[in-house]
């Protein structure tokens, strides 16, 4: 199997991003120009080729987690920070509601309209 082939194999787990593959393929280049002048070490720089091509996918792999980790707890943030806002607002909102519509009924108590206690009756 030839070097080129199988790099080609081993970056089959990566997807083809543009800037990775550049940097693959310099790699790859700068593999294969050493290639021919030390015979003894083909199957040795074979393998470091391959091995830094999967270090790169590898490292590829993590970091598309981690954005995609982040990426979900900023949203998560984003939805609590909602949920909270809402109920803050609707919460208000019916205690701007009980004030003005209710101020004149005595039979519910507020803070500006305490319920007069019963007075017991002894007999």
């Amino acid at each position: 199997m030839e070097l080129g082939d199988s790099l080609q194999h081993h970056l089959a787990c990566c997807s083809t991003s543009k800037a990775r593959l550049v940097v693959v393929q310099r790699n790859f280049y700068m593999c294969k120009r050493y290639e021919n002048r030390i015979p003894d070490s083909n199957f040795s720089l074979q393998q470091s080729c391959i091995n830094l091509a999967l270090q790169i996918c590898s490292f590829q792999q993590v970091w598309h987690g981690k954005s995609a980790s982040l990426k979900r707890v900023i949203a998560n943030d984003e939805v609590i920070t909602r949920q909270t806002f809402s109920k803050l607002v609707a919460s208000n909102s019916l205690q701007t509601i009980a004030k003005s519509e209710y101020v004149d009924e005595p039979q519910i108590e507020t803070p500006e309209n305490p319920l007069s206690k019963p007075v017991a009756l002894a007999i």
